[in-house]
């Protein structure tokens, strides 16, 4: 069967004649789609209509053992946000916990999630619209069952009861055959004092798979076919540094070498093995153009409190006349640049699939922006570069950007085989995205009551 989604006036999507033969629900993310949305209502005088492009990324739907599968965009990064998601569905759906399936959506799903993951925002940002989307679900189902049952139902424990004990399940209910529409209104939320699952302790969903030790990390990621070959690409001595020349004639003698990769200020290394590729790497002779190196001292002379550059971002009162006295209160303090340092370094899989789409793997917090950044540096649409984001091995910010996956897709675009890109932990600290340092100076006065009476505070950074 083909697959069909609509979007309903509740803004949410409706998917018919699925390969399970169920209905499905989904939600539309990214500004993106939403204001290609909002545009055609204002064209044309009346609600979106027809079909989407693709899957929407984050969605659910049963399978025919009554599981709830979820796609969810929000990456793992640890703290346990998928356990959290399915939480959130599961309670407005009465499923059994243990009835829960999580998964990672790639970025092919669909209208892409253009927010990302970060800022602490996953379970905050969809508390409300995951669970009314699964109550907007739960509603449809719930007329099904009535109207199959010729009677009133109560759903527990994913199951419909009608009063003379007939049952049917959510699963066989999203399979029956009739005319889907979304409710007029939003369904009524669960109350709080009605929670079985959110707010509750559960078992987390990747429990298992992170005790057995599946390769659900990118540095353990292997091709399907488990032909995986391995890539290292040469790094500047120092960050800004150009190549000016590159000899690579004693490196193509060595054996068990697949590919040297030269492109414009980039060299890359295909081979058998990530030993050989960093041996072969350092046996290629590449002089570089040094820039001018920044000292400390410079940077000392950037971050100055006091700079005429300053801007004020928020005065109360007058505290300068108050502060000349001799009471002042002063004190100074500074932070260096700081590594993000995550546990396991860069590291990514791409793979051209036979249907010509570049398949990537990668612990990325924005599979929007590392999906373009691989179609720029590969040459393909955005439509042909699939993302789908791996656990991430620590995050902190760093995973923002994937440089591994642009150069994993540029080296198997060259080789025309599946590799791996993972960064030594030396690559890691000197490439990684730095928390600037820090200069800060405060000045302050008691009054007589022990309080503050007087307080500034200029601060530098950048």
């Amino acid at each position: 069967m083909t697959k069909t989604w609509r979007l309903t006036r509740r803004k949410f999507l409706i998917r018919l004649g699925t390969l399970t033969g169920g209905v499905a629900v989904g939600l539309p993310l990214g500004l993106p789609y939403l204001r290609r949305q909002a545009f055609r209502f204002l064209s044309q005088g009346g609600p979106p209509s027809g079909n989407i492009d693709g899957e929407p990324q984050l969605g659910f739907e049963f399978t025919d053992q009554n599981l709830l599968n979820i796609n969810v965009t929000k990456v793992e990064m640890g703290q346990g946000a998928h356990t959290a998601l399915g939480q959130l569905a599961a309670e407005e759906l009465e499923v059994p916990w243990e009835n829960v399936r999580v998964f990672q959506a790639g970025t092919l799903l669909g209208p892409i999630d253009s927010f990302g993951t970060g800022g602490s925002s996953s379970i905050s940002g969809l508390f409300t619209p995951l669970r009314q989307l699964a109550a907007n679900y739960r509603f449809m189902l719930t007329q099904a069952a009535e109207e199959h049952l010729n009677n009133t139902v109560t759903l527990n424990k994913g199951v419909f009861v009608d009063p003379d004990g007939n049952e049917i399940t959510l699963s066989a209910a999203s399979r029956l055959e009739r005319e889907w529409v979304a409710p007029e209104t939003d369904a009524p939320l669960k109350s709080i004092n009605d929670f079985k699952l959110i707010g509750k302790s559960v078992p987390r969903v990747d429990i298992v798979s992170k005790l057995t030790a599946q390769p659900m990390y990118s540095y353990d990621m292997t091709s399907a076919n488990n032909t995986t070959y391995y890539g290292v690409v040469a790094r500047p001595p120092v960050v800004g540094a150009q190549m000016q020349d590159v000899d690579a004639n004693k490196a193509k003698s060595l054996e068990r070498i697949i590919s040297i990769v030269l492109q414009d200020n980039f060299v890359g290394v295909v081979a058998e093995d990530r030993e050989t590729a960093i041996d072969t790497i350092r046996a290629i002779n590449i002089n570089w153009k040094l820039p001018r190196l920044i000292e400390n001292t410079d940077i000392d002379l950037l971050l100055d409190p006091d700079s005429n550059n300053a801007v004020e971002l928020k005065r109360v009162g007058d505290s300068s006349s108050a502060l000349e006295g001799s009471n002042t209160i002063s004190a100074e303090y500074s932070t260096p640049l700081a590594a993000t340092a995550p546990l396991e370094p860069q590291s990514s899989l791409a793979e051209l699939g036979d249907d010509g789409i570049m398949y990537v793997r990668t612990p990325t917090q924005f599979p929007n922006q590392t999906t373009s950044a691989v179609a720029e540096a590969i040459g393909f649409d955005e439509d042909k570069v699939d993302v789908t984001p791996t656990y991430l091995g620590g995050g902190f910010g760093r995973r923002q950007r994937a440089e591994s996956a642009v150069e994993a897709a540029i080296l198997a675009i060259e080789s025309g085989l599946p590799v791996h890109i993972g960064w030594t932990r030396s690559d890691e600290f000197l490439f990684d995205r730095f928390r600037p340092p820090t200069k800060h100076k405060l000045r302050g006065i008691l009054n007589t009551q022990g309080t503050i009476e007087a307080l500034e505070h200029r601060q530098s950074s950048g």
